[in-house]
């Protein structure tokens, strides 16, 4: 767990950033490193070569953090515990006595920008533990649909679906 990363992620999520004054105290910034610090070792324009992509991380995530969100408290209504690991980007355990946790784990800039989502389910059956990885496109088309229809036809595959539609 990194809690640093997880912080940072949910103060970028939370944060309402406009793009004007976010380039404008960058510039400022980086400019006041650069005269102020001896052991900066960068010019005034360093950091700025990194807003573009910034922005790009800043967008796809708000974006993604909808999706993750979305999927995780859906699949809790499958009533077995699991493990969510999202793009290698998102976590969420949920157990059967009802704790949900989820936190950001890693930082892929690739992943998170990308108009695609990879999921990997690790659901617990007892002392089995049954594994459902895939990959989704088109986020914008029905993602979560698709992804609790593809649980759905895999626990069912594997017994672990009754008829009735709730869970073994």
């Amino acid at each position: 767990m990194n809690n640093i990363l997880d912080l940072y992620i949910h103060k970028l999520l939370n944060s309402n950033i406009e793009e004007d004054k976010m380039e404008l105290y960058i510039d400022l910034f980086s400019k006041f490193l650069s005269y102020s610090n001896p052991d900066y070792k960068y010019n005034g324009t360093y950091l700025n070569q990194y807003i573009s992509n910034f922005k790009k991380v800043y967008y796809a995530l708000k974006n993604k953090n909808i999706i993750y969100n979305k999927i995780f408290m859906e699949l809790t209504g499958l009533g077995k515990e699991f493990e969510l690991v999202i793009d290698d980007v998102y976590k969420g355990v949920y157990s059967l006595i009802n704790v949900r946790d989820s936190e950001y784990i890693g930082y892929n800039q690739n992943k998170i920008i990308d108009d695609s989502v990879e999921i990997k389910l690790k659901i617990k059956n007892g002392e089995e533990e049954y594994l459902f990885c895939r990959s989704y496109w088109n986020l914008e088309n029905h993602i979560l649909d698709k992804v609790l229809k593809d649980v759905e036809i895999y626990l069912k595959a594997k017994g672990l679906w009754r008829i009735n539609n709730e869970t073994a």
